[in-house]
Formats: C-alpha cells, sequence, structure tokens
C-alpha cells in the first residue's frame, strides 16, 4: 500500500512555523513519503536535523504508531523507536540482517535510515540488496532513506534513487533556537534586545545547526552579550574550513579603485538591486559579471569594492581546490559550497582566474573519469537557474580559453574588459597609492602619471613601494616625485615584457567586451582596431 492520505501537521521543535512555511513552496520530504518514494536520499552533514526532519515529515504523512521507525549506523547496528520516542537495540548489525528484516517483515510498513554509508555501497552484495529490498519496500509502503552529504551511487541503483537536499537552516530557524537559548541563560547575559537576536540569527546563516548554537553559546559565555559579530567571525571560521569558501574583508570602498568609470557608473545604479522595491518594479537578480584582462589591473580589487558597495559579504571561491580529495569528492564539494553561498546570501562571490577550472573541460573524459566537466556542468547549471540574491563576480586573466557556454548571455549581465589605465585614470591612482603612505604630501599626479604610461595599477603601486625604499635608504629623508620618477625608469611594465600576449587579449576584446574605462589614444591601441593614436611620450 502507499500513504496517499493526508496527515497532522505537527511541528518538531527544531523547525518553526515560519521556516516550514517557507519551505512549503517546495517538494518536501512528507510528499515524497506520501506518494510512496521507496528509496530517498537525504543529502546533508547534520544527522540529528536530518532524524528531526524526517521523525516530522513521517507524522504529517501517517498517524502515530501506523508506522515503524527504524535506523541503523555502524557503531550501533538497527535500532527500533517506540511510540514513546525510546529506543530498542536489535540483534541486526550489518546492512544486510538490517535489509533483510524490511524484506521478511512484511506485515506493517516501516523507514528504515540509514547513516553515511557511502563506503560500503562499493560492496556488490550490498548493492544488490538495496535493489531488491527498495523493490519489495516500494509494494508494501515502506521507505529507505539514505542521510549523508554525498554517495557515489552504483550505476546499478542511481536510478531507483531520489535525491532530497536539506538545505542549512533558514534565519527564522536560527531565531527560534537561539530566542530559547537566550532566554534559557538570561541571567548569564548583561543586556541585550529582540533586535540583537534577529541580528545573530541574520548572521548564523550559512552553519549548521550545532555550529550556530556553538556561537551564540561563545557570545553568552565569552561577553556575556548576544553579540552578532563573534557569530560572524565563527561563522568566517567555518566557512573557511570547507577549504573551498573563504571570506574576503570588505574595507575596501569605491574611493580606492582608480578607474573603472563605466563599471562605476553601471553599479551605482544597481545598488539597490536586492531591495523589495526593486522586485516589486519587476527587476530580477542581477547575474553577476565576469572581468578580463591581463594580470594587474585591479579586476580582484574591483570585487572587493563592489562589494562593499552593494554592502553585501564576499566569498571567495577556490575552484582550485574543489578537485582534491577522494574520486566523486569533487561533485560533493562544490555542491556543498554553492548551498553555503545560497545560505548566506545576499552576497557577493568571487570566482577568481575562472579560466584555471575550465581549461580541461573539454578534454575531462579521457583525462580524469569526466570530473572537471561534472563539476563546470553544475557550476553553470546554477548559475543559469539560481534565484537567490547572489552577484557572481568572475575574473579570467585568458578569457580566449573560456568555454563559449560559459561567455553565452545569460551566465553574467555584462562582460567587462580591463586594460591598462589611461592618463587620467594614472593619475587617479597615484594619488591613491601615494596618499596611503603619506596621507599629508602633495605630489606632481600628473607629471607622474604621465611618465608612467604603460604601467597598471599593480605596477603603480610597486613603484610607490620601491620610491619608499629609495628615501629610506638615502637617510630616512621625505619622499620626492624625483624618487617615483627614478623608479619609472628602472621598472619595465608588462605591457612591453608581454606586448604580445597583451595585444592578442586586446584583439579578442574588441567587440565583445564593453570596457570598464576609457582606453588610452595611443598607436598601440590603434593596431588592434582601437580609437585614434596620439602621440606616444617619452620619459625625459
Amino acid at each position: 500500500m502507499k500513504f496517499l492520505q493526508g496527515g497532522s501537521t505537527i511541528m518538531s521543535e527544531n523547525f518553526s512555523t515560519e521556516a516550514v512555511s517557507k519551505m512549503s513552496e517546495e517538494i518536501q520530504l512528507s510528499d515524497y513519503l506520501r506518494a510512496g518514494y521507496s528509496f530517498i536520499h537525504v543529502r546533508t552533514q547534520e544527522d540529528e536535523r536530518a532524524r528531526s526532519y524526517i521523525l516530522r515529515s513521517k507524522k504529517q504523512v501517517v498517524p502515530e504508531g501506523d508506522i515503524r521507525y527504524m535506523e541503523w549506523t555502524s557503531t550501533q547496528g538497527l535500532v527500533e523507536q517506540d511510540g514513546s520516542g525510546e529506543w530498542t537495540s536489535t540483534e541486526h548489525t550489518s546492512i544486510i540482517q538490517a535489509l533483510d528484516h524490511m524484506e521478511s517483515t512484511q506485515e506493517q510498513a516501516m523507514i528504515m535510515v540509514f547513516y553515511n554509508v557511502r563506503q560500503f555501497m562499493q560492496t556488490p552484495q550490498v548493492v544488490q540488496k538495496f535493489k531488491d529490498v527498495s523493490r519489495i519496500a516500494n509494494m508494501i509502503g515502506s521507505h529507505i532513506i539514505l542521510v549523508g552529504p554525498y554517495f557515489e551511487f552504483p550505476i546499478e541503483i542511481s536510478s531507483d534513487i531520489t535525491i532530497y537536499d536539506l538545505d542549512l537552516p533558514t534565519m527564522p530557524e536560527f531565531r527560534s533556537d537561539f530566542g530559547a537559548l537566550v532566554k534559557t541563560y538570561s541571567s548569564n547575559i548583561n543586556s541585550y534586545t529582540e533586535e540583537d537576536i534577529d541580528r545573530v540569527a541574520s548572521s548564523a546563516v550559512g552553519m549548521t545547526k550545532l555550529q550556530g548554537e556553538n556561537a551564540i553559546s561563545l557570545t553568552i559565555t565569552k561577553a556575556k552579550a548576544v553579540d552578532f559579530t563573534i557569530v560572524q567571525k565563527e561563522k568566517e571560521q567555518v566557512i573557511k574550513r570547507s577549504d573551498v569558501l573563504d571570506f574576503i574583508p570588505v574595507i575596501e570602498d569605491m574611493s580606492t579603485l582608480g578607474g573603472f568609470s563605466n563599471l562605476k557608473e553601471w553599479i551605482y545604479k544597481r545598488k539597490d538591486a536586492f531591495s523589495p522595491e526593486a522586485r516589486s518594479f519587476g527587476i530580477k537578480n542581477m547575474k553577476g559579471i565576469l572581468l578580463v584582462g591581463f594580470p594587474g589591473t585591479g579586476k580582484t580589487h574591483a570585487s572587493v569594492t563592489i562589494a562593499h558597495y552593494l554592502k553585501v559579504p564576499l566569498l571567495k571561491f577556490d575552484l582550485g581546490k574543489v578537485f582534491r580529495g577522494i574520486q566523486g569528492g569533487s561533485e560533493a564539494a562544490i555542491r556543498t559550497a554553492l548551498k553555503t553561498v545560497e545560505a548566506v546570501a545576499p552576497c557577493a562571490l568571487l570566482l577568481d582566474e575562472v579560466e584555471k577550472m575550465t581549461a580541461g573541460s573539454q578534454s575531462s573524459g579521457q583525462t580524469d573519469s569526466g570530473t572537471t566537466a561534472r563539476v563546470m556542468g553544475t557550476l553553470l547549471s546554477w548559475m543559469s537557474d539560481m534565484t537567490k540574491d547572489i552577484f557572481i563576480i568572475a575574473t579570467a586573466n585568458n578569457p580566449q580559453i573560456l568555454p563559449a557556454e560559459f561567455m553565452r548571455k545569460g551566465r553574467f549581465s555584462e562582460i567587462w574588459g580591463v586594460m591598462e589605465p589611461n592618463k587620467e585614470e594614472r593619475e587617479e591612482i597615484w594619488k591613491i597609492h601615494t596618499q596611503k603612505v603619506r596621507p599629508d604630501l602633495v605630489f606632481d599626479w600628473a607629471k607622474l602619471a604621465k611618465y608612467s604610461e604603460g604601467f597598471v595599477g599593480a605596477e603603480i603601486e610597486a613603484l610607490v613601494e620601491d620610491s619608499l625604499f629609495n628615501a629610506f635608504s638615502s637617510g630616512m629623508r621625505e619622499l620626492e616625485d624625483q624618487d617615483f620618477l627614478d623608479s619609472i625608469t628602472t621598472m619595465i611594465p608588462q605591457s612591453k615584457t608581454n606586448k604580445e600576449k597583451i595585444d592578442d587579449l586586446k584583439k579578442w576584446m574588441v567587440n565583445k567586451v564593453r570596457f570598464v574605462g576609457e582606453m588610452e589614444q595611443t598607436a598601440s591601441v590603434t593596431a588592434w582596431g582601437g580609437v585614434k593614436p596620439k602621440r606616444e611620450l617619452k620619459i625625459l
């Protein structure tokens, strides 16, 4: 029989009414149980939270006691929970014995949950047994549920199993848990408001339930307060430990970004793109941008300032680390990382030097059993289907090797080309970097910009550092314009040392990208189809 009737809607203490209401727009585990799905993988790292969710889903589908509930772990074997919530051990210690029990006990339907059995799926007998018993479970109204973060399902059962992602806790869930915890330990807290609890709950989004509870406990014991900054720091540590995502401090604002006038104007118009007013006006989610150009032109720095301007946290996705670890772990790593990013939203996501990831996707089937292609496919699908408030900022030094599907319209709102700065932009960059080290001094920035033609922002920053050493080694005297000019004459910019490759990139960018700023009118620009030339200046 299949459980197609309605059921009660008893709420677990771990799931607030608001959280359940939000999730109801999507297919829930209870829907799969009610429809008679017999073989389900609940994909999560949170065993305890999965147990609470499965038990709540069970109560929604069938009345208390009408279906047996059993769990198997490698440490305890098969145990059964009775109607009062008590657990009873059985003599069945192996997976095979547990599945034999479901196969032989057909007088009453049951839910049997298996935790973290990925390694056991490499045994042919276990794989066949799951396939056999899932077929029987389908006929008698029973359900096999696997709980774990990742399974490399053998092809024999891959078409039989349904995957259900248990997302990380939402803000309402954390709000419910934190509110109860703060109330319990209110005597240990100096003072707090309901707004404080709301803020720490928002800060915890992106963590597991246990991690969030640990973080709020730390604020109570360490600060005797409900301090969102401590929770935020703990979340940063949690995300760093994932070894794939990293938090990037967004302390640099747009005033520290020289040039990029066109991009700045574009992003200024989108300041409130994540607001409810923008949604009601008909504005959809921004897809993000792709910044292409040779190294040192400020692409990564622009990402930080954009996140600061949009007032959202910036996460960096280390694509290279995705491919480390066990076979199959790459796919699991990118799925987990993307789920975390969604939980943190609204946010900005930096994909730095994205061409390094996509380079091997075309030959992936011959070189790595298709891992790179599958990871790339997962990322591209997510970028197209993503509906959260996530602003993606991808950078590429060598965009010519990016696959066409990555560059097509719809992946990004705009593709921007970053060139070496023009004279006015160099003057602005010189001013930014010199004022960082000598905020009270005024230099001839126009003259410095004139003689540093062809230098990019990172090279101008290096010139300032070199000039400091010049002044320091000359008796710790104060910086002068001549120090900068001397450094200019000794440093050869990459626009000369790597001229052929840079010119090729410029030719590629014509008619393919929108430039972040106004191009310098030099003979070299005209050579690749740019604007009219002007007289080139020489350093005297």
